[in-house]
């Protein structure tokens, strides 16, 4: 199930700050994350849209029998009984989306999972999912789709996308961009990159457009390494995560 669907479920919103902590953690341990930290609570937190006084949520997670001490000290996990009765409430919550049951071979999960734009994710676990499932097409229209939206984000992050909009306003074409970026300071793309953006670009263009050709695993995978380097890059430039 994913945390936007978890969110409506429980009703998160309805909940006191310690509740919150407790289903926060619950969602987590069926995403196999048994035992959390201060930053990792702080990070759930914020992944829903709320900053709690954490000072005062721990101290209240300490006294709470919901929680009990981690392997070491600075870690907390949900109480077995109430890791069981919250099991037997919400059966649903460890189910999976089919979406969700990528596994990150194409861009690996750390990448984007934390962030709060649920379109960036949305996007990537479409990536994901078709490269996994061998819809190489569907893999290469996406990461195209995914290299554009963020290239165009982190020109108006550094507040110069005028210098990617024709004269009517409206961006130029990627290629165009692609072109621009590599040349780019702001942005500081390695100059490396040029061709297998180009080549993403190209694979992806084909893949929604041409007649006869259909996409193979080993085109996406000559750009693959690459790709990530980029897509990582940008995300770090923008920053999507606050």
């Amino acid at each position: 199930m994913s945390l936007e669907k978890f969110n409506k479920a429980v009703a998160l919103h309805t909940l006191n700050e310690l509740e919150q902590a407790k289903m926060l953690a619950f969602y987590n341990q069926t995403k196999g994350i048994a035992e959390f930290t201060r930053e990792d609570l702080k990070r759930w937190f914020i992944e829903v849209g709320k900053s709690p006084n954490l000072s005062r949520l721990l101290t209240n997670l300490r006294k709470s029998k919901s929680f009990i001490r981690g392997s070491t000290p600075d870690k907390y996990r949900l109480h077995g009984a109430t890791l069981d009765h919250l099991k037997a409430k919400f059966p649903s919550i460890g189910a999976k989306d089919k979406i969700d049951e990528c596994v990150g071979e194409l861009i690996p999960l750390e990448y984007y999972r934390g962030l709060r734009r649920e379109y960036i994710k949305k996007i990537a676990d479409q990536a994901n999912w078709a490269y996994e499932a061998a819809a190489y097409d569907a893999a290469a229209v996406m990461m195209r789709r995914l290299l554009e939206i963020l290239l165009i984000h982190s020109y108006k992050e550094k507040k110069i996308d005028g210098k990617i909009k024709n004269t009517d306003g409206h961006y130029i074409e990627l290629d165009k961009i692609i072109g621009q970026v590599v040349n780019e300071p702001d942005i500081n793309l390695s100059k490396g990159v040029f061709k297998s953006l180009n080549k993403c670009k190209d694979i992806g263009n084909l893949s929604a457009h041409d007649l006869v050709k259909t996409c193979e695993k080993d085109e996406i995978d000559d750009v693959k390494i690459q790709y990530r380097q980029v897509i990582k890059h940008l995300l770090d430039i923008l920053n999507f995560s606050h």
